[in-house]
């Protein structure tokens, strides 16, 4: 008799052990599926900062070159885009 109850002892404590993995486990994928939405939204946010700034820089004068190279695909990216709809 005390056999058995030695044996449900260690038959549960390896349940609640391998409950525990499994707790763990899932935490950890919700953490990353959160993180990874946090990564884009972090890089959305950086982008669109980086756009305002070049705005801001080729209003006041101050654009660097990479600020006409974008300037020039955003007018040149405009103008094929009204072709294209009109033809």
């Amino acid at each position: 008799e005390i056999e058995k109850v030695r044996n449900r002892r260690r038959d549960r404590e390896l349940h609640l052990e391998e409950m525990e993995r499994i707790r763990a486990e899932e935490s950890k994928m919700k953490e990353l599926e959160h993180y990874d939405e946090w990564a884009r939204k972090e890089e959305a946010f950086h982008l669109q900062q980086q756009r305002q700034r070049s705005a801001i820089r080729l209003v006041e004068g101050r654009e660097k070159a990479v600020d006409v190279l974008a300037q020039n695909i955003l007018l040149f990216g405009a103008r094929n885009n009204e072709d294209e709809e009109n033809a």
